[in-house]
């Protein structure tokens, strides 16, 4: 029986193979990896950025038509914003011809209250040296009569900043594109659950169709094969 029993172990081991070998040659895009006991889609490489560089989502990196691509903004959204904290901001001419830069202070609101919150819209280009919208550069309509592309491109004239980013931060252009990052995350959410549906439940009728052919093989062997004393 120690025969039968290596037999059908090693049978089950070479068909779980071709199993699992096959089912990876299907899915040549994506990549499925077990964390923590859950099941989580991990985009292989984050198509569309460069990650060789300090700053793989930095507007400057990439131009107006790039941002069409679902794949770049997944990406974008994955890898983080561009927010520098610890590094020199360049100076440079406002309007005026005075010399400002841009402050990591301007990542953050402070509240009539003196609650500090996190404004996770706003980057600054290390490339371009300006402070952009990331909601409104990825969702922002272009088709719109009142488009304006300025918080796109970026600003980088840092005279009364403060005033523009409130400005921009309650824009009707804002507050729709945040609507549409808002719905687009949601959406992504669903189709990252719904993989994760589908892959449990392969692993499950996987698991059930191994324990099958094994016990047929156990079957078939306590047939064919003479047991050993």
């Amino acid at each position: 029986m120690f025969l039968v029993k290596n037999n059908v172990d090693n049978a089950v081991e070479h068909f779980s193979t071709n199993l699992i070998s096959n089912e990876t040659n299907a899915n040549t895009n994506v990549e499925l990896s077990v964390t923590c006991d859950h099941v989580e889609l991990n985009i292989i490489d984050k198509p569309g950025l460069d990650l060789t560089t300090d700053y793989p989502t930095d507007r400057g990196h990439f131009k107006e038509l790039d941002i069409v691509k679902s794949d770049l903004k997944r990406s974008i959204l994955l890898h983080g914003p561009c927010k520098p904290v610890n590094i020199e901001f360049p100076y440079s001419p406002d309007g005026k011809g005075i010399l400002r830069r841009f402050s990591v202070q301007f990542y953050y609101k402070t509240t009539n209250t003196g609650l500090r919150l996190p404004r996770t819209w706003i980057c600054y280009s290390v490339i371009l040296d300006c402070t952009y919208c990331e909601t409104c550069w990825l969702f922002a309509d272009r088709k719109k009569n009142n488009f304006k592309i300025n918080w796109i491109s970026g600003i980088n004239d840092w005279h009364h900043i403060g005033e523009k980013i409130g400005t921009h931060e309650i824009s009707q252009q804002h507050i729709q594109a945040t609507e549409v990052r808002v719905r687009w995350l949601k959406n992504e959410t669903i189709d990252k659950h719904m993989e994760d549906k589908i892959v449990k439940e392969a692993s499950f009728w996987r698991s059930v169709l191994i324990r099958l052919i094994k016990n047929h093989f156990i079957l078939n062997c306590k047939e064919y094969c003479p047991s050993r004393k």
